[in-house]
C-alpha cells in the first residue's frame, strides 16, 4: 500500500447496520522479491549482471520488483476506490465470509505493467519473475487482470498512534519471500469450494522443468548481452 485516505462514521451502531458507511481511495503496487539466503544459482548469477551496472538486485522490498496497478479501465490512473459493502462481481465462498465483522467493504484494482528501468537486462529479467510468480499464483499478477476482494472490519476504535506507527513499519519490512507476515505463515490459496491450490498438483512437474529452463535460456542471454 502506497497510500491510502478514507471516512467512516464512527457513530454507527454496532450492532445494526445503520449508518455505517465506509468510502476510501488507495494507491498500491505489486511487489516480488527476494531473500539473501534464495539459493538458486542463477539469481547469484544475475546479481553480478546488476552490479556490474550499478544496479540493486531486487534482496529487499525496497530494491523490488514493481507492478504497476490502477483503476479499472483506466491503469494510468494509480488510485482506485474502497467502497461500502461486499463486491458485485463475484459471491464470496462461505469461507471468506465474517459475520462477526462490524462492516465489510470492497476493492477493485486492475493490474497494470511491471515497472521499467530503460535497461533490457533488467527490464527481461523482472518480467520474466512476474511471469514465473503468475504461473504458480493463478495469474494474480498479469496485466490486465481485475484484481477484486472484501474487507471485513472491526469496529471503530481509539488508537495508540506511536503503537499504530511502530506496528506498521514493522509489517512494511517484515515479510519475506515466502509471504510470511508478523503474525505467522499466511493462510493458504484456496479454490471457491475450500479445496487447497497448489500450483505443482496443477502444473506437475511441468512448472519445475519450466522454470529451470526459462532460468538456463535467461543465463545465457544475459551473459551475452554483457
Amino acid at each position: 500500500v502506497k497510500g491510502q485516505r478514507g471516512w467512516t462514521d464512527e457513530t454507527a451502531h454496532i450492532s445494526t447496520n445503520e449508518g455505517k458507511v465506509l468510502a476510501a481511495d488507495m494507491i498500491v503496487t505489486g511487489t516480488v522479491w527476494f531473500t539473501t539466503d534464495s539459493k538458486h544459482p542463477f539469481l547469484h548469477s544475475i546479481n553480478k549482471i546488476f552490479e556490474k551496472n550499478g544496479k540493486n538486485f531486487p534482496w529487499s522490498k525496497k530494491d523490488a520488483i514493481i507492478v504497476k496497478t490502477g483503476l479499472e479501465g483506466d491503469p494510468n490512473n494509480p488510485v482506485f476506490p474502497v467502497r461500502s459493502g461486499q463486491s458485485t462481481k463475484f459471491e464470496a465462498p462461505d469461507f471468506a465470509k465474517h459475520d462477526e465483522a462490524w462492516f465489510v467493504g470492497n476493492i477493485e484494482v486492475q493490474i497494470d505493467e511491471v515497472e521499467k528501468h530503460d535497461h533490457p537486462v533488467i527490464d527481461d529479467f523482472n518480467q520474466m519473475i512476474v511471469d514465473v510468480f503468475n504461473l504458480a499464483a493463478g495469474n494474480m499478477l498479469k496485466k490486465g487482470n481485475l484484481l477484486t476482494w472484501n474487507i471485513w472490519c472491526a469496529a471503530p476504535d481509539y488508537v495508540d498512534q506511536k503503537e499504530w506507527q511502530n506496528h506498521a513499519n514493522y509489517w512494511r519490512t517484515s515479510i519475506d519471500e515466502d509471504h510470511r507476515s508478523p503474525g505467522g505463515a499466511r493462510s493458504d490459496q484456496r479454490y471457491f469450494d475450500g479445496s487447497e491450490f497448489h500450483p505443482k498438483n496443477v502444473l506437475g512437474e511441468e512448472l519445475e522443468e519450466a522454470i529451470n529452463k526459462l532460468f538456463k535460456e535467461s543465463i545465457q542471454k544475459y551473459e551475452e548481452k554483457e
